[in-house]
């Protein structure tokens, strides 16, 4: 990920059964997860599983941002904003994407 690319994720079991779907959005220093607000403790559990001794901290920060929906004519007339899957721009520090 960078500042001008988003992704789509997902996290499986073992058996490929689906556990929870989220975007990854690099932010300052590190990375949002954007995720459905009620899988966001089941979601940190399981990632903190496979941290191990990585020094990463998982934070759920859902209290401090809000997801702002805008329509895709909105987002092309922000500067730098490109008509593709992931792009990413900052507005105001913050990252918006497509």
């Amino acid at each position: 990920m960078t500042k001008t690319q988003s992704c789509f994720s997902s996290l499986l079991t073992p058996q490929g059964k689906y556990l929870f779907d989220f975007m990854i959005v690099k932010h300052k220093d590190g990375y949002f997860l954007d995720c459905e607000l009620n899988q966001i403790n089941g979601l940190i559990n399981r990632l903190n599983v496979y941290k191990l001794n990585s020094k990463i901290e998982i934070t759920n920060l859902s209290h401090k941002f809000q997801v702002v929906v805008i329509s895709n004519e909105k987002f092309l007339s922000i500067n730098n904003s490109k008509n593709q899957e992931g792009a990413t721009i900052a507005y105001r520090d913050d990252p918006f994407f497509y």
